[in-house]
């Protein structure tokens, strides 16, 4: 069992991660399979927590995938996911593929 504020990584990839809690969790889950028809290989991990979350779950991932897609039901923003988006980019600049 893990802790509450450690992420889950549900479905290991290698082409791309994709992040999410809550209720996006299942529109993730059916992305990483119609990106499988395609030979797209998706890591998806849910956080769980939003604070404290899981930074280095998801520095890992990335750093090993090289993209990140972000899915949340907020304002883009001031949204949870602009926080997000800003940390990964600052610990794993030199690790995202453009």
């Amino acid at each position: 069992m893990l802790p509450l504020s450690q992420a889950e990584v549900i479905r290991k990839g290698s082409d791309i991660t994709l992040i999410g809690w809550g209720a996006q969790l299942a529109v993730l889950e059916q992305a990483c399979e119609d990106a499988s028809k395609d030979g797209i290989s998706c890591e998806l991990i849910d956080l769980r927590t939003l604070i404290p979350w899981d930074k280095e779950t998801v520095e890992a991932s990335v750093s090993k995938t090289g993209k990140l897609l972000i899915s949340h039901e907020a304002p883009i923003t001031g949204g949870f996911g602009a926080e997000i988006a800003a940390s990964i980019a600052e610990r794993c600049f030199q690790r995202v593929g453009y």
